[in-house]
């Protein structure tokens, strides 16, 4: 008799989980998915698993993955921002009727930035000081070349630039020149500072609905890939 009722018990408890599961996550997918609507991008996604699920009544969150894809950061585009948080505590209340996300983390939330060719060559066609045409951009690992047409005294020289990327945690990075070449010619030193003057380029995270700082610059064929952390307790 005493088997038969726990056993019955056993199965209320895995029913009533299963029924919470249904009806909390994507009620709190939904809310959180409302405030990461307010980043600046195309498309937003995010998933939580929670368990047993009537935690998330406590605003307890096992584990949460977001991605968005076509992010744009002022002047800087990125191809897709994903990342990943463990052991979240959440309030509801702000999150439901201030649309405010008020959170704590366990540990650091891992998060990755991924720009693509086009959106380096779009960002570095606004910033580079002298006008080029025909730019374009190739990313392998952690090299990056640019190639263009500039018009210089009335002839139009090909301009060959290939240097490799670096970061400066926590936000900035930077493109060291390995060659730069005009035309069948090595330019002078001004010449050069007027290329370089502006490639550099800070990431403005302040666009962000969290507080992010880079530790890693990952190199692959066409893109590449900034690892950074949330860090809020």
């Amino acid at each position: 008799m005493l088997r038969r009722f726990f056993g019955l018990s056993a199965v209320v408890i895995m029913i009533l989980s299963l029924l919470a599961h249904a009806a909390l996550v994507p009620l709190a997918e939904k809310a959180l998915t409302r405030v990461a609507a307010r980043l600046p991008a195309e498309d937003v996604e995010i998933r939580i698993v929670s368990f047993p699920a009537w935690e998330l009544l406590q605003g307890r969150i096992d584990r949460m993955n977001f991605r968005a894809r076509g992010v744009q950061l002022k002047e800087i585009a990125l191809d897709e921002l994903h990342g990943e948080f463990h052991g979240i505590e959440v309030s509801w209340w702000q999150l439901w009727y201030q649309n405010q996300l008020d959170y704590a983390l366990e540990v650091p939330g891992e998060v990755t930035c991924i720009l693509s060719e086009r959106n380096l060559q779009d960002y570095l066609s606004q910033r580079l000081n002298v006008p080029l045409e025909e730019l374009q951009v190739t990313i392998y690992g952690e090299q990056v070349e640019l190639t263009a047409m500039w018009s210089v005294a009335g002839q139009r020289l090909p301009l060959l630039l290939r240097g490799r990327l670096e970061l400066v945690p926590p936000d900035t990075v930077k493109l060291l020149p390995e060659r730069i070449q005009v035309g069948n010619f090595a330019p002078g030193p001004e010449i050069q500072k007027r290329l370089l003057g502006n490639t550099d380029f800070q990431l403005p995270l302040e666009s962000l609905p969290f507080e992010l700082e880079f530790y890693k610059l990952e190199g692959e064929q066409g893109k590449i890939k900034l690892h950074g952390r949330v860090f809020k307790e």
